[in-house]
């Protein structure tokens, strides 16, 4: 892969990190004041950590290509 294809692949998992960031930080789930959580909440927010964990991984596959 060219310094180029891989900059801008870089550019865009950044900018990808930074939206599910910011996704994952404004869930409701983070203004509850209990400590109860339902089932459609734990799988809310599994989706959404699948998300920044999936860029995590493509990182992990450009560093290992080269």
């Amino acid at each position: 892969m060219s310094y180029k294809k891989i900059s801008t692949k870089l550019k865009k998992i950044e900018k990808d990190f930074y939206e599910a960031l910011k996704d994952f930080q404004e869930d409701r789930i983070f203004k509850k004041n209990t400590s109860l959580y339902l089932k459609e909440d734990k799988e809310r927010i599994y989706k959404k950590w699948k998300k920044i964990s999936s860029l995590f991984r493509e990182l992990k596959f450009i560093i290992n290509s080269n």
